[in-house]
């Protein structure tokens, strides 16, 4: 009995100190919940073996515009299911020419959430993510189904999906950012738009103007000596920026297995970024002093020719500078 005792005795001077294990796995360990392809109206469908950046090995699908009326690529198992544990729906997307104008619809079977998605100009995959918290509205502990449909009339009109799934993304929690004063302001915000498209040009810089404010267009060699170099030439008289976004808006990789990837070397890094800034600069009669990283990434390459030759370097859509 007495040992009994002490035994109970040591438990409770040792039970502050033990850690407690939960029974719910948290969020973080959650495994992704990958959504499969499931039908199509007025799409022809097929399998597509493109090796997808961070694919999880389900394959692409290839959706071709075959018929008139309503068309749609449907992803569920026309089940509601309850993925509210998760944070974010991400997927990738390409078209077939570029430029492709798609619409994507999530449902509950009662309410939907639908957006907008343009694929890239030069038919490379692009990585989508969106919070669920965007998607207001849509029930997600009965989630049924995605759907996405080319917003477009023009027949062949070929892109591909891939790796559709719900996964949970750990909020930031580092330190929080620093409102500084600006030129005798309370603080700035940097407007900025990758890529050098046509929409920039019709739509964009319209609205900016309009408005009177100015932005920074980070513009390709190859998208600023076609037709449109005359428009682009103007951005800088009417006060916008040209920076440089490279000349053929290569993803660096060490194992490059898709065109638009490539190996950097030393002839690469500087055609890539001070070939491609000499030629901007020339074309639109300019300076040019800032660069974006394509698909935000850094190479080691491209950072070292961007840092001995003082860029200003911006990743892919984001506005915080690196001096």
């Amino acid at each position: 009995m007495k040992r009994i005792f002490l035994l109970f005795l040591a438990l409770l001077i040792l039970y502050p100190q033990l850690p407690i294990v939960s029974q719910t796995a948290s969020a973080e360990s959650l495994a992704p919940y990958v959504v499969n392809f499931s039908t199509s109206n007025n799409l022809t469908a097929s399998s597509d073996s493109t090796v997808v950046p961070g694919s999880t090995g389900v394959a692409s699908q290839k959706f071709v515009l075959s018929g008139s009326g309503w068309n749609g690529a449907f992803y569920t198992d026309w089940a509601k299911h309850d993925v509210s544990s998760y944070n974010t729906l991400e997927f990738w997307v390409k078209g077939e020419a570029g430029d492709e104008a798609l619409v994507i619809n999530v449902s509950d079977g009662t309410n939907n959430y639908s957006a907008n998605i343009q694929t890239p100009y030069d038919g490379s995959w692009e990585h989508v993510t969106i919070p669920l918290s965007d998607m207001t509205g849509v029930d997600f502990t009965q989630w049924n189904s995605i759907t996405f449909t080319c917003n477009t009339s023009t027949e062949n009109t070929a892109f591909y999906i891939n790796n559709v799934k719900f996964t949970y993304i750990e909020p930031y929690t580092g330190p929080q950012i620093t409102v500084l004063p600006w030129n005798g302001a309370q603080s700035a915000i940097s407007l900025t738009f990758d890529d050098g498209s046509d929409s920039q040009l019709d739509y964009a810089v319209p609205a900016l103007d309009a408005k009177d404010l100015d932005a920074t267009f980070f513009v390709t060699e190859t998208a600023v000596t076609g037709s449109r170099k005359d428009d682009w030439k103007k951005l800088p008289l009417d006060g916008h920026e040209i920076g440089n976004h490279s000349k053929h808006h290569y993803l660096p990789s060490a194992n490059p297995t898709q065109a638009h990837e490539k190996t950097y070397d030393d002839t690469l890094g500087y055609d890539e970024t001070v070939g491609a800034q000499t030629v901007l600069e020339q074309e639109l009669d300019t300076p040019v002093k800032a660069y974006a990283y394509p698909y935000t990434n850094n190479d080691p390459y491209l950072v070292k020719y961007l840092r001995d030759r003082t860029f200003r370097q911006e990743g892919d859509g984001v506005t915080e500078l690196t001096l």
